[in-house]
């Protein structure tokens, strides 16, 4: 049954009440800064919390010498370490989102760093 307002083309059957809670930010823990010999498997972490299902990860390289990153788009990404001339400092950055990043705004995306320092 609808109520017509004869002043608009709303029927007040159609109307709905919506309301949405905000999200909590994120809070990320991530490996700290680690000190590697050349030629190493490094490993890094990263754990959000509150804990959402599903929760949707993108590692990057930021700077230092290029390597091949594995597991860019989970919790857990490793690469080994490249064989340097002296010490030398990686940067890696990782993005957490509880949506898909491609619909993620930039509000729904927490992001922090860690660096890896790899030796001869």
């Amino acid at each position: 049954r609808c109520s017509r307002d004869w002043s608009s083309d709303v029927c007040s059957s159609d109307l709905t009440s919506v309301y949405v809670t905000p999200e909590q930010p994120l809070d990320l823990s991530i490996t700290p800064a680690q000190v590697i010999t050349a030629l190493s498997a490094v490993t890094m972490n990263v754990s959000a919390s509150p804990v959402s299902a599903p929760m949707y990860y993108a590692w990057t390289q930021v700077s230092g010498p290029n390597v091949t990153l594995t597991g860019t788009n989970t919790a857990v990404a490793s690469f080994v370490a490249p064989s340097v001339p002296n010490a030398t400092e990686l940067v890696f950055q990782v993005s957490v989102s509880r949506v898909p990043f491609a619909d993620a705004a930039t509000t729904d995306i927490f992001s922090t760093d860690t660096v890896v320092t790899v030796t001869p």
